[in-house]
Formats: structure tokens, C-alpha cells, sequence
């Protein structure tokens, strides 16, 4: 009943068959851009968008975000939530939130490294023309104490030697000796 020996690759493995195919698509957003691409040009945020965005980047959670964003009020806490995380993947309050955030660091270290070199250069001219002597050796003493400086660092070495506690003692005695006779 068999016409002859049969291949055993199954059919969806043959050279003319693709073994997967690749749909397009699948489970995007709900204007089908999926959440990947950015907004297309010229196309911005709406107002509620925005103050959404700008709720995420002050540090609010998705869901209180939301609230304050949008009318919220007869909303149970599960669609909320569903809004709020879809509104977080949308391609153009992602991007809004990303360099709101990016912007907020870069100004945190910003702020901070231009306080401390404001901090350092006033110290400086206060050391060399302060009105008093007292604020003088004060502001010199915080220049030393600065961690750039720091020239009022307790250093503590330890020196670590093979030698046995009776070794030592013969050193120190014959150091002792020859201190005391002049030897």
C-alpha cells in the first residue's frame, strides 16, 4: 500500500515553506501604533497629555497622575490603572516623560556642582580678603576641609613587619642604647 519509502521531514520544514511567519502588528496600542514609534511630525500632545507627563516627571505614580490629568471620579481604581499604564506606553507621553526626566537630572547635577564651585571660589576670596582675621583663618579652615582638599584628614598608616615580638625588642633596645650612650 506504499508507494515507496516516505520522507520523514515534515512538510512545514520544507525549502519552499517558511517555517514562521511574521505578522505586523499584534497587540498595539489603541491607535495601533503599538507603543514603538514616535508620534508622527508635527503631531502634539493634548493639554491632558501633557499635565499627565509633567505629573510623572514631578514623581506621582502612574495612577495618581492620571487622576489629576483626567476626570477620574466614576472610574473604579482598575480602569485607572488600565489608563493610566496605557497612557504611560504612548509613544509621544513616553518621549515626553523620558526627556522631562533626563532634563530634571542634568539640572539636579548641574545645580549641584555649580553650588559647590560657587561654595569653593567664595571661600577662597573670603581666605585672602575677609574683613577680620577671625573670618580669614575660618574660611581658610573650611577651604581645608573641603573633600577636594582635605587638609585636615586624619592619615593613619600602619606599618606591617615579618619580624617576631623579640626581634622588635633587640631593634628597640639597641636604638635605645645608642640613644642614651651616644653610640
Amino acid at each position: 500500500m506504499s508507494d515507496g519509502p516516505k520522507d520523514p521531514t515534515p512538510e512545514y520544514l520544507l525549502e519552499d515553506t517558511p517555517a514562521f511567519t511574521i505578522i505586523q502588528g499584534g497587540k498595539g496600542g489603541r491607535d495601533g501604533a503599538g507603543g514603538t514609534q514616535p508620534p508622527p511630525a508635527g503631531k502634539k500632545l493634548t493639554a491632558k497629555q501633557e499635565r499627565y507627563a509633567d505629573n510623572i516627571i514631578k514623581g506621582m505614580t502612574q495612577s495618581a497622575a492620571y487622576r489629576e490629568a483626567y476626570d477620574a471620579e466614576n472610574m473604579s481604581n482598575k480602569a485607572i490603572w488600565n489608563e493610566a499604564s496605557w497612557l504611560a506606553g504612548h509613544p509621544g507621553v513616553a518621549m515626553r516623560v523620558k526627556a522631562g526626566k533626563r532634563r530634571v537630572q542634568e539640572s539636579a547635577v548641574h545645580t549641584g556642582l555649580s553650588l559647590r564651585l560657587h561654595v569653593e571660589e567664595r571661600l577662597f576670596q573670603l581666605s585672602q580678603r575677609a574683613d577680620t582675621d577671625a573670618a580669614c583663618i575660618r574660611a581658610t579652615e573650611l577651604l581645608g576641609k573641603l573633600d577636594t582638599v582635605q587638609a585636615f584628614k586624619e592619615r593613619i598608616s600602619t606599618d606591617q613587619t615579618d619580624e617576631t615580638p623579640d626581634e622588635v625588642r633587640a631593634a628597640l633596645e639597641a636604638k635605645l642604647r645608642s640613644a642614651f650612650t651616644g653610640t
